[in-house]
């Protein structure tokens, strides 16, 4: 016996498949639009997780901004109801600050 390795071969039942597959011209029409199918459908479902991967990350910096624009106002309007108050010492009643979203009053 020899002891030389045979280098791997497809099976015979693979190699038949394939030879009626290539020869046949219907079926080679069939696979092909397959193919066509499956791919087009693999780059649709990329698209949309690209998409909706783009739109959470695009929702989280907005709502990141939302917050640090929030505190801002909230500083900005503490600020200003010290200046009111300390410009108007006897200030009864309350103030709208339209920009702050805020209501000063005493």
């Amino acid at each position: 016996m020899s002891t030389r390795f045979r280098a791997a071969t497809t099976p015979s039942w693979t190699r038949s498949i394939m030879s009626i597959i290539m020869n046949s011209r219907k079926l080679g029409g069939f696979i092909a639009t397959t193919a066509v199918i499956l791919l087009s459908t693999g780059c649709l479902i990329f698209a949309l997780v690209v998409s909706a991967a783009s739109m959470s990350y695009a929702d989280t910096v907005a709502r990141r901004e939302y917050r640090i624009q929030k505190e801002l106002n909230r500083r900005a309007c503490a600020d200003t109801r010290e200046l009111v108050l300390a410009k108007d010492y006897f200030f009864v009643g309350s103030t709208t600050i339209a920009e702050f979203d805020c209501v000063i009053q005493r």
